[in-house]
């Protein structure tokens, strides 16, 4: 009986630990599919690296320019290589994810 009692008590802190755990997991998480923060400092100020001709303003629409003001969207270039990169934090400045999947 005692033994049934404890199992009860230690139950709902094992419940709490795993779901602090995937909260954590889930917030920290990031890969090269997709993502919502920088995997170095954390910061969600993150834009997507988009590449082809661009010719600047001409080729913007209004909701183009304010998702490039805005650091939502950064112009990469019109060459995408191997390691091109996807995403770019616009608070410390890295670059990370890849464009071309690899041939390997």
């Amino acid at each position: 009986m005692k033994r049934i009692i404890k199992i009860i008590l230690i139950l709902p802190l094992i419940l709490i630990m795993i779901v602090y755990a995937v909260g954590y997991i889930m917030k920290h998480r990031y890969d090269d599919k997709g993502s919502d923060f920088c995997p170095r400092c954390k910061s969600e100020n993150v834009g997507k690296i988009f590449y082809g001709l661009y010719r600047g303003i001409e080729d913007e629409t209004p909701e183009m320019q304010e998702k490039i003001r805005s650091g939502q969207m950064i112009p990469g270039g019109c060459l995408i290589y191997d390691d091109s990169p996807r995403y770019y934090c616009n608070d410390c400045g890295l670059s990370w994810g890849r464009i071309l999947e690899s041939k390997k």
